[in-house]
């Protein structure tokens, strides 16, 4: 197996980015994990912007990673088939 992380936008609140597992041995798409995470300052417990030095860091590795195709897992619609379940 190997696990790969692609950043695929990000401001001074949000990053979102997809992880993809990959089985090597048979060449496929084991399972993907898209996420928009959000910066949460411990203080105050609300959304906030990430310091200068975490931002600079995303921004230096977007420099490569908004090259590289944007996988077609991205922006699928998630539910449950059934949820809710009916009412008797």
């Amino acid at each position: 197996m190997r696990v790969t992380t692609q950043l695929l936008g990000f401001d001074w609140k949000r990053v979102h980015a997809i992880q993809v597992m990959w089985n090597v041995d048979e060449n496929f798409i084991a399972a993907t994990c898209e996420v928009m995470s959000l910066h949460v300052s411990e203080e105050t417990r609300r959304v906030s912007e990430m310091d200068e030095s975490a931002y600079s860091r995303l921004t230096e590795i977007w420099a490569s990673h908004k090259e590289l195709e944007v996988p077609g897992q991205v922006g699928q619609t998630m539910s449950v088939p059934g949820w809710p379940p009916s009412s008797p």
